[in-house]
């Protein structure tokens, strides 16, 4: 049972409005882009990752959480790709796009990309950002009295990565995988640990616990352009009313859900309120 659908989050939502609304010559425009491009190919993976669970079917009750952020003692967030429970057992997934080769160093605790132009980058270790929400799952099982094995995985989402060294801390797979991995921890964990009105209780406890966090950037709102932009022009030209239409005089577009995109843009980024002054004067144009 899908509990928490996949959804974007407020970052990559935030960055959408920014990207169109900051302009090209700015500064930080090559910083938010560059975060913008990270934030829309994550998502896209988890979203490859996604549709194979449509394709497992089980005859237990079982459920599935995606984008779930929950809060620990000390106040600091857990962004969980994704959870699964079982009468079983319980996994924790970290989802990753990424291309080229990838390597695993549980000694120096290393996560190590070389791109497909032979850049090498040192990137944040999945296996430990998976085992840290681990460790907060385990700890807020036993908070509820529930002794549930809880297995960890890395999935990567991009197809032609090669996985060149993994880690014995957890279990790292391509997405195709998936499919195999649970039916394998499944006949691992055959032993029914948590019945079904104590496994429902618990889903409806992390549901509650959920607490998507608000993602704010460090920039300046007046810098952003205003009114409504021209999708056909890439967002850099402003866009007119006339006779009841939204046009571009560059490319004689009409487009009136720029309009709406427009309004969108000022919700996420200045207010979720506006004033008719605000939204004729200064927000919109009019010809």
């Amino acid at each position: 049972m899908l509990i928490l659908e996949r959804t974007k989050s407020h970052k990559l939502l935030m960055l959408e409005s920014i990207v169109r609304r900051l302009p090209k010559s700015s500064s930080n425009y090559p910083n938010f882009h560059d975060m913008y491009r990270k934030a829309k190919a994550g998502y896209a993976g988890e979203l490859h990752v996604d549709w194979l669970w449509q394709e497992m079917h089980f005859p237990f009750p079982n459920f599935l959480f995606h984008n779930l952020e929950l809060v620990n003692e000390a106040g600091h967030s857990h962004q969980i790709d994704s959870l699964y429970l079982t009468p079983y057992f319980a996994c924790v997934l970290e989802i990753k796009n990424i291309a080229g080769r990838v390597s695993f160093n549980d000694t120096t605790r290393q996560f190590i990309r070389v791109t497909p132009d032979g850049r090498v980058d040192g990137l944040l270790n999945p296996v430990d950002q998976v085992l840290r929400h681990e460790r907060f799952i385990r700890k807020l099982f036993k908070q509820n009295n529930i002794n549930l094995p809880i297995k960890s995985l890395v999935v990567i989402s991009y197809p032609s990565t090669i996985i060149s060294d993994t880690s014995s801390n957890c279990h790292i797979i391509h997405r195709e995988g998936l499919p195999q991995i649970i039916e394998q921890f499944l006949k691992q964990y055959q032993e029914e640990v948590s019945p079904n009105h104590q496994l429902f209780e618990l889903a409806k406890t992390i549901q509650s616990l959920n607490r998507p966090k608000k993602w704010i950037p460090e920039i300046s709102i007046d810098s952003l352009k205003t009114g409504v932009l021209c999708p056909s022009c890439f967002f850099n030209e402003r866009m007119f009313f006339l006779k009841g239409d939204w046009f571009c005089k560059v490319c004689g577009m009409c487009d009136n859900a720029a309009f709406s995109l427009a309004l969108q843009d000022y919700r996420r980024l200045k207010n979720e309120f506006i004033t008719n002054q605000i939204l004729y004067r200064i927000w919109c144009t009019h010809s």
